[in-house]
């Protein structure tokens, strides 16, 4: 009996001792748009592709074999940066391209230089997978299956839900699809061909505003246990790793190129089953080595966008300084609605104040002005009556948010006692009472800001309101208008003034 047990236990022993384990790296990006920065931020890391490039090439050379290695970016990753603007979203996919990424999944902003351009730049990416369950386009596929190191791992790529509504391409170009129900369907598709791990990588955080369309990812990794692995993006959120449940881990790499997410996953050889998933986020040192490769390749996109970024667009005869949260009326406002209108030929707008950064004195040069316009939004006129003014107007009060409210520029809102708008007055002092008027606004509002302005988005789509996109960015709008009107003046004037808490001053992210 004692000799059984030994020579069992022996058995088990020698199992175990010759059992051997096989790892599969992961690296993954997600928000870089395509930030080229050389400044540190509060953390000292560097947003800075050429930095960001050198050290992924410096930890695929450590981990050796490139059959061990699977690299993933999460999208949005063409557009942000000044060189992306001029080379209309080539900065980003150059690269990819460089770093041999295996799969790219498109985020919301990945569509900002229009459904072709993303077209045209996907079809030169050499053997990058462009993955999106919920996104019918040409050249996408919902997933696929990458042979590393021995093991079967599926990658199932997901664009953001809501991307609906931030794109007038969206339902015309490019179709979103329910992603719930066609995770639903590929889940057993993938599991026929036996995966040894399942990756979900999709452009949404944990953050998950569900009142715009939003998806629960800790809901998902309940209902769908066969997924080992969530990665993250949209959300700019650091996350180093946790798990969600038993068998699903998460991670998300922050944004702006400053970080990287690596993962392991280690097999157990015989099995080829999982035994541990390990991750961490790799910081970019700002002393970090530049990837000369990459630079050479982009050296034409950066030396062109250096001398433009230098060109002089118009001047201010007063300083317009950079705009606090829950401040609305400011000179900010005043100059972009005025240039809007101007173009339009509309004399009233509803907009925006950009990233709210400017801090103009005197000369104003074209890198300032796209640090306050870094997005390609368009200008785009509705015909309204002042019923349908007053329910977008009440939209944005009751839905404040610092960072995305729209501002009524050209008349003067009076609000009640409750916020809600009374009276609508010209500047000439006659009120707006009857007929439909000419009103600006950006084409990210009028498709409903990412899911934030629906009553605005339902508006636009009525056939009375004769929707009509000039086609002309508005930071193009603000260009001419710089140029015309320099050096300019700007008087502030209180179109509106809501009260607002404290609660509705937090930045809604």
């Amino acid at each position: 009996m004692r000799k059984t047990i030994f020579f069992h236990l022996f058995f088990v022993f020698c199992v175990s001792l010759f059992s051997i384990e096989k790892s599969v790296f992961i690296i993954n990006t997600t928000d870089i748009h395509s930030f080229l920065d050389d400044k540190p931020d509060i953390f000292g890391r560097n947003a800075n592709l050429l930095r960001l490039s050198s050290a992924i090439k410096q930890r695929k050379k450590e981990i050796g074999e490139k059959d061990k290695l699977l690299l993933i970016d999460c999208g949005d990753t063409i557009q942000g940066s000044y060189p992306a603007a001029l080379s209309r979203g080539e900065t980003g996919t150059i690269f990819l391209d460089e770093n041999e990424f295996d799969a790219w999944i498109p985020g919301n902003h990945d569509f900002d230089f229009g459904f072709e351009r993303l077209l045209e730049l996907s079809e030169k990416l050499n053997g990058v997978s462009i993955l999106a369950a919920n996104l019918r386009m040409k050249g996408c596929a919902a997933w696929k299956i990458f042979n590393k190191n021995g093991f079967k791992i599926a990658v199932i790529g997901a664009t953001l839900p809501y991307l609906g509504f931030t794109s007038l391409e969206s339902g015309k170009s490019f179709i979103i699809k329910d992603f719930n129900i066609e995770l639903e369907k590929i889940i057993p598709e993938i599991m026929r061909q036996s995966p040894n791990a399942v990756i979900l990588a999709i452009h949404h955080g944990v953050f998950s505003p569900k009142e715009r369309g939003g998806i629960d990812l800790k809901r998902i990794a309940e209902l769908y246990p066969q997924i080992n692995i969530i990665l993250g993006g949209h959300s700019h959120e650091d996350n180093p790793g946790e798990k969600f449940m038993p068998s699903t881990w998460f991670a998300q790499a922050g944004a702006h190129a400053r970080v990287f997410v690596e993962l392991e996953i280690i097999f157990d050889s015989d099995s080829g089953r999982i035994r541990d998933i390990h991750s961490k986020l790799c910081g970019i040192a700002p002393e970090g080595a530049k990837d000369t490769e990459l630079e050479n390749r982009l050296s034409t996109i950066l030396s062109d966008s250096a001398k433009f970024a230098a060109t002089e667009v118009g001047e201010s005869s007063i300083i317009i300084p950079t705009v606090p949260p829950g401040v609305i009326n400011c000179e900010i406002r005043e100059l972009i609605s005025e240039a809007v209108c101007e173009k339009s030929g509309a004399k009233i707008a509803i907009s925006g104040c950009g990233t709210r950064l400017a801090g103009f004195s005197g000369k104003i040069y074209e890198g300032q002005l796209f640090k306050l316009l870094p997005y390609e939004d368009t200008v785009c006129v509705l015909k309204l009556t002042p019923e349908k003014f007053k329910i977008i107007i009440q939209e944005q009060i009751r839905d404040f948010d610092p960072r995305h409210f729209q501002m009524p520029w050209g008349i003067f809102c009076e609000l009640d006692a409750e916020n809600r708008p009374l009276t609508l007055k010209s500047p000439d002092g006659q009120e707006w009472l009857e007929g439909r008027r000419a009103v600006a606004f950006s084409s990210y509002a009028v498709v409903g800001a990412g899911g934030r302005f629906r009553e605005l988005a339902k508006i636009a789509k009525s056939p009375e309101c004769e929707f009509i996109d000039t086609k002309l960015k508005i930071r193009d709008a603000v260009k001419e208008y710089l140029k015309k009107h320099s050096p300019v003046s700007l008087f502030v004037r209180e179109w509106i003034k809501p009260t607002l808490s404290p609660e509705q001053l937090r930045p809604n992210y």
